[in-house]
């Protein structure tokens, strides 16, 4: 069979992703050069976008159908952090010279199978070649009410600093996936490995963020950079206890890795903070829905001392020294 060319792999394998809305989103079977996307009443649209690079955000070798999702769910973790519900994406796709139409395929039920466990539909995008592996961009779109947007410019003083979820597995997932973290009981070697390939967006909490959370951000990059990305933009700083991070049963079992688990990223849970007198309510919601919520620190006001802006301290109130703060990019 003759290999197919870029508007039969369209036509195929993402036109019909455009049919999971609906029908406030037009993205015309992806035959035009745009989409016309309807906002509701009452709604504001949420805009994020991540990218992908095989061999820096995953490997060659990775399930495709995985790799669609871990791209999806980057962006629907950005939006949940907002406070917004999931509406629509377009996708631009680096495919190289040796791609199959199988691998597509693959790739497509991937993106299918979290469009409808995420409410989304695809409105449109672009493929092109790419000279160095698979490339992945994806704009997202989520809707919030009016006005309800989280940013991460508005802690309070006294807030309480809350995560979803446990912290680190993903980076400790990678050390599997790179062999060198060995000797581990199989079940904590493949949960590390599952957490590292499959992100979990928290669409469990989004009534959380949106009626609770004063200020809202995802971990992508490491819990400690990210929370000290928060408290600049709120101009604030803060205290966090350490011996109240939550750990997986696999991170606890890997106390001489507690630094990598709070500065390693792909975390992609949700880090926000919240006036202490909705802590019950929040913790209720939590137990409802089944997804974990810690209480891990405290918001304060910031001396302008650039270098105090965290502290974090162990079991004996002693400030930790970190070698770095997060994943860098550059």
């Amino acid at each position: 069979m003759p290999r197919a060319d870029e508007f039969q792999l369209i036509e195929r394998y993402f036109a019909p992703l455009t049919k999971h809305g609906d029908g406030e989103i037009s993205a015309f079977d992806l035959k035009d050069d745009a989409a016309s996307i309807k906002v509701p009443q009452g709604k504001e649209l949420v805009v994020s976008q991540d990218a992908l690079s095989e061999n820096i955000h995953f490997f060659e070798n990775d399930p495709l159908d995985l790799i669609a999702q871990k791209a999806l769910r980057t962006n629907v973790s950005d939006l949940i952090a907002k406070g917004a519900t999931p509406y629509a994406y377009s996708l631009a796709l680096g495919l190289p010279k040796d791609f199959e139409e199988d691998a597509i395929k693959q790739f497509s039920n991937g993106l299918s199978q979290d469009q409808d466990k995420f409410g989304l539909t695809l409105s449109g995008g672009d493929t092109f070649k790419s000279p160095n592996g698979l490339i992945i961009a994806i704009t997202a779109m989520g809707l919030v009410d009016e006005g309800a947007y989280k940013s991460r410019l508005d802690a309070n003083i006294g807030d309480i600093i809350c995560t979803s979820g446990t912290i680190g597995d993903a980076a400790l997932g990678l050390q599997v996936r790179l062999g060198e973290l060995k000797d581990l009981p199989k079940e904590h070697e493949n949960f590390l490995r599952h957490r590292y390939l499959l992100p979990q967006p928290r669409i469990e909490l989004v009534a959380v963020i949106s009626q609770y959370a004063t200020a809202s951000m995802d971990i992508s990059d490491g819990l400690v950079g990210d929370l000290i990305k928060l408290l600049e933009a709120s101009n604030l700083s803060a205290s966090l206890e350490l011996d109240k991070i939550p750990l997986s049963n696999a991170a606890q079992s890997l106390p001489q890795y507690i630094e990598t688990c709070i500065t390693g990223g792909d975390d992609y849970e949700l880090l926000f903070t919240v006036p202490k007198i909705h802590m019950d309510e929040i913790y209720g919601i939590a137990a409802t829905c089944g997804v974990p919520i810690t209480a891990i620190g405290e918001v304060k006001s910031f001396s302008g001392d650039m270098n105090n802006r965290l502290d974090i301290l162990d079991k004996t109130g002693k400030p930790l020294s970190l070698t770095q703060n997060s994943y860098v990019h550059f």
